[in-house]
């Protein structure tokens, strides 16, 4: 209903209130919230990748390993969104849900690289254990990581 000087006007008029503000102000808040979710999960994720790889030894502690190792899944999902804002990816709010889903596959391949070094007998030669756990570990990675692959793309 309008009224202009007295007079009584119906107009249908259907407003749609879409603006690039309005979607980047809810993508902002979505990502903040999300952010402190990703530290905790991330900090939670730590403490439990040091309880299971951490050793009290000074030389053979995995706690070191296990620092560097959610560090390089951190380094990943940042390449990860700077290729997609490269190649003109728009970051909407599934994009989220990448950070929790690289830590998971991180931490699995993470494990299962430690379990099959630590399986090989230390009076092996550091090369060839290293290769002998690539080996092992490996083709268990590339399988997970090519069906990964295959259901996200779909």
């Amino acid at each position: 209903l309008i009224n202009i000087e007295d007079e009584t006007v119906t107009v249908d008029l259907v407003v749609y209130a879409l603006a690039t503000r309005s979607i980047n102000d809810a993508l902002s808040d979505a990502l903040t919230s999300d952010l402190v979710l990703i530290a905790f999960s991330a900090c939670l994720l730590f403490v439990f990748v040091c309880f299971n790889m951490g050793r009290l030894h000074f030389v053979h502690s995995g706690i070191v390993l296990s620092m560097l190792g959610i560090l390089s899944i951190g380094l990943a999902v940042l390449v990860a969104y700077g290729f997609g804002s490269l190649v003109g990816q728009k970051v909407g709010p599934i994009n989220n849900i990448l950070p929790f889903i690289m830590l998971g596959i991180g931490v699995d391949d993470m494990f299962i690289l430690y379990t099959s070094f630590a399986a090989i007998p230390s009076t092996v030669p550091l090369k060839e254990r290293a290769g002998l756990a690539l080996s092992k570990g490996g083709v268990s990675i590339t399988i997970t990581t090519l069906t990964d692959f295959v259901v996200f793309i779909v």
